[in-house]
């Protein structure tokens, strides 16, 4: 895994996408039923079984399989604090 730093012309700018953690399981199914975007990501990391991991999926609004993801394996634990 390689970390790449990007570069921008117009550092200012604006995100064009909103991250949302809501707090409890609960909130996080009423905050998704209410919003009206047509794709969403949702992304994890863990360790598991002595390794590092990321995971991403996005979805589209009315199609309950994902249309895409992404997993990334980034090494065992002493490894990936280096990251």
């Amino acid at each position: 895994m390689e970390t790449i730093i990007p570069v921008t012309d117009n550092l200012p700018q604006q995100p064009r996408f909103k991250v949302e953690i809501p707090t409890t399981r609960e909130l996080s199914i009423e905050t998704e039923d209410q919003d009206p975007t047509d794709y969403k990501v949702f992304s994890d990391g863990s360790g598991l079984d002595e390794g590092i991991g990321a995971a991403a999926v996005i979805y589209r609004r009315g199609i309950s399989q994902p249309i895409g993801h992404l997993k990334a394996y980034l090494g065992p634990p002493h490894h990936a604090q280096h990251l």
